[in-house]
């Protein structure tokens, strides 16, 4: 395995050490989310009640999108192929895991995560 190749394994390692942290967090943080729905007393207030229920629910969808955005994210990163070298980046369609190595730094073509550092 050449270094380009190792390097690239070590991206999509840290990356799915990453994507799975994430995931943990958020599944914590909906079944938060959830207990607290459901263990809510409606209160004499019923429209305060009813309007932080919707709240709450709406926390609770965009924790599920996010969950759905995890999963997508960490079945690209299992398609790529670590073995295969490209001449020059190559689109999303045709092919993911393009590792372009320059004298200013080097970039993995696959998911938007951000700087990472191996």
């Amino acid at each position: 395995m050449n270094k380009g190749q190792e390097t690239k394994a070590l991206l999509c390692e840290k990356i799915r050490t990453m994507l799975d942290q994430k995931e943990e967090e958020t599944g914590l943080a909906i079944i938060s989310i959830k207990e607290s729905r459901d263990n809510d007393v409606k209160s004499s207030a019923g429209d305060k009640h009813e309007t932080t229920r919707a709240m709450v629910q709406i926390e609770l969808d965009k924790l599920e999108v996010q969950l759905s955005k995890i999963n997508a994210n960490r079945d690209i990163i299992a398609r790529i192929n670590k073995q295969r070298q490209y001449q020059k980046v190559v689109p999303i369609a045709i092919g993911i895991g393009s590792l372009v190595i320059t004298n200013r730094g080097n970039y993995f073509i696959s998911i938007g995560i951000g700087k990472l550092e191996i």
